[in-house]
């Protein structure tokens, strides 16, 4: 709520104080929805209910998919548990434009030699903003690059991040924002690039926060949760057991 309310003032410190207070209204709104949800997931599901911001500790070679924002249902709430097929539309990484960040760092490829410097040039010479999966220091979309400069600029960028990496380390403020589907597996909405890099630099783990899970995977977490002994549980639950997103 803290949050919400320091982006409130700073909206009406520069714009005035209607925009502020239908700002206020707005997020007041939103945090009681928040509330509403948390207290419905604690009432489900006890000790393995879902929690705006929820983290965790994943390699980041575990994180093999991405899932697109479309593919998330219209209805969703802002977290937890989701119904539907939304996750069957994940992709893995190495099929993806992505790749190219491995062209490019592992291979030693120039930028232009690769898938991404491709898919990107291609977006803008057909009049869209290529717009980068990850967002902005303060958690905001980037806006994307419109021109081959703005472009080519944003790729020196992805360089100086791999080398920091590199040089210094994941930094662990860099939180990646990832779901998990029906049979555990991790999917980033968020943060490909530094998932990306991270795995090619041998990262042994990066900071997620869990954004959904898909619901049949919240009902595989509680029968392991419940099981008296795990030894018990069917080989299609044992398969889970040193999964990171399971407790017993």
């Amino acid at each position: 709520m803290h949050r919400l309310l320091q982006r409130a003032i700073k909206k009406g410190e520069s714009e005035g104080l209607l925009p502020l207070l239908k700002s206020t209204s707005k997020y007041s709104l939103r945090w009681g929805r928040d509330c509403t949800l948390r207290f419905k997931y604690l009432w489900e599901y006890g000790d393995l209910a879902p929690s705006k911001g929820e983290r965790g500790e994943v390699n980041p070679r575990h994180i093999n998919h991405n899932i697109a924002s479309k593919h998330i249902p219209d209805n969703a709430p802002s977290y937890g548990i989701l119904d539907g097929s939304w996750d069957l539309h994940k992709t893995l990484w190495r099929e993806s434009f992505f790749d190219g960040l491995r062209e490019r760092f592992e291979q030693g490829k120039h930028w232009k030699e690769t898938t991404y410097y491709q898919r990107g040039v291609d977006m803008i010479s057909q009049g869209e903003s290529f717009k980068p999966a990850d967002k902005s220091s303060d958690g905001e979309p980037t806006s994307g690059a419109e021109t081959r400069e703005e472009f080519v600029e944003y790729l020196s960028h992805l360089d100086d991040v791999y080398e920091s990496i590199k040089d210094e380390g994941y930094n662990n403020s860099s939180v990646i924002t990832v779901s998990i589907g029906r049979e555990g597996k991790w999917m980033t909405n968020h943060g490909n690039h530094r998932r990306t890099m991270a795995a090619i630099l041998g990262v042994e783990s990066v900071p997620v926060q869990i954004k959904y899970r898909h619901r049949e995977w919240q009902e595989k977490r509680i029968q392991i949760y419940n099981a008296d002994d795990p030894t018990n549980l069917s080989d299609n639950l044992k398969q889970y057991l040193d999964h990171p997103d399971i407790i017993f």
